[in-house]
């Protein structure tokens, strides 16, 4: 688990270095990161907010802050979070980019067709 330095919400103590470092962390190469989400049983659908490394991030999240609401997007290369609802100074608005591995990961899931379908029981749905 990513070391946690500082309280940044009043919901827990996320911060974009704890992404960043708790991304970082799942593996590697692609294969570790689909490993990390096999041993916490994560699974997922080929979407911006219910891919596996969104799922994984939330969950994670959530230990965090268990009782705020938790949105997590997957696009464009990195990762943002929300935590409790929005705001217009953007507090609780957490983004980090996407490390090689976690990108050759969804990657490799989203082409299953192209690529063998090499993380197929990490999916919750096969038709999207």
């Amino acid at each position: 688990m990513p070391a946690l330095t500082h309280d940044v919400t009043p919901c827990g103590l996320i911060s974009d270095q704890w992404l960043s470092t708790l991304l970082h962390d799942m593996g590697t190469w692609h294969e570790e990161v689909a490993e990390t989400l096999r041993k916490q049983q994560i699974r997922g659908r080929r979407t911006m907010t219910d891919c596996p490394v969104a799922r994984y991030v939330a969950s994670r999240v959530r230990e965090q802050a268990p009782t705020e609401p938790v949105k997590v997007i997957v696009a464009g290369g990195g990762v943002i979070v929300q935590v409790g609802e929005p705001s217009v100074d953007g507090s609780g608005r957490f983004s980090a980019p996407l490390p090689e591995p976690v990108g050759e990961f969804i990657s490799a899931f989203d082409n299953a067709e192209y690529d063998h379908d090499l993380y197929a029981d990490l999916r919750s749905d096969l038709t999207n």
